[in-house]
């Protein structure tokens, strides 16, 4: 009877045991999961970040090409023009500076 009783008792103990490491491995798979949520947030948040970033650049140099080829446009221009007096004529008037 008291082999029984024994038995009996460190079977529970064993399920105690092992219902406690389980509860404790959801505790830890709660927080990695929640770890998880957060970096994929700030990875999100820094992807759009550098996404805007890349789309600026992408803007401003775009508009310098623009500039650039109208640049080369005129100077293409201004050489094919025979007389120096037509080409300064088409030229757009600046005011002169303020003394």
């Amino acid at each position: 009877m008291a082999d029984h009783v024994d038995s009996d008792c460190r079977q529970e103990n064993g399920r105690r045991q092992k219902q406690t490491l389980c509860d404790q491995f959801d505790g830890l798979y709660t927080i990695l999961e929640e770890r998880k949520k957060e970096l994929v947030e700030s990875v999100s948040r820094e992807q759009d970040r550098k996404l805007r970033h890349v789309r600026g650049l992408l803007r401003r140099h775009g508009d310098h090409l623009e500039a650039a080829v109208k640049l080369v446009e005129t100077a293409i221009q201004s050489m094919d023009e025979p007389q120096m007096a037509v080409f300064l004529q088409n030229q757009p008037r600046k005011s002169a500076p303020a003394p």
